[in-house]
């Protein structure tokens, strides 16, 4: 291993910079597909925002089949 730093593009951005690159995707978009989210907070703050929102969620029991 060595002491280089990693170059900061290749970081992982802020919390800020995170939020602007998701405001300007959304910008072009009207309606969102969400899968896997935290809280449903994310898919109600999007509807609230004016898109339309999809989720997805789990697999049902009906999915879960044995193999």
């Amino acid at each position: 291993m060595t002491d280089t730093p990693i170059p900061r593009a290749a970081r992982a951005p802020g919390p800020v910079a995170a939020l602007e690159a998701a405001a300007r995707i959304l910008t072009g978009v009207s309606s969102v597909l969400v899968i896997d989210w935290p809280s449903r907070d994310v898919p109600a703050t999007l509807a609230f925002a004016g898109y339309t929102v999809y989720v997805k969620g789990g697999p049902g029991p009906a999915d879960c089949r044995p193999r």
